[in-house]
């Protein structure tokens, strides 16, 4: 990615904090909004946990024990 990439990523939680380390890692100038205190939404009342059900079903028995 050239270095005069500019991207706006919209808000800083848990995703938007990664993304924006990915892209600057990449060279783009990167700029988060969000409105309030970074990671203090969902990302905080999830505890930035990322659930990976979408390769296992929650549903399926055993699931949450093999992603931990």
């Amino acid at each position: 990615m050239e270095s005069n990439k500019e991207v706006i990523i919209i808000g800083g939680g848990v995703i938007g904090l990664a993304c924006a380390h990915y892209l600057i890692d990449k060279g783009a100038n990167v700029r988060i909004i969000e409105k309030g205190k970074i990671g203090e939404g969902a990302s905080h009342g999830n505890c930035g946990l990322l659930y990976f059900s979408d390769v296992i079903p929650l549903c399926s028995p055993g699931a949450v024990t093999h992603e931990i």
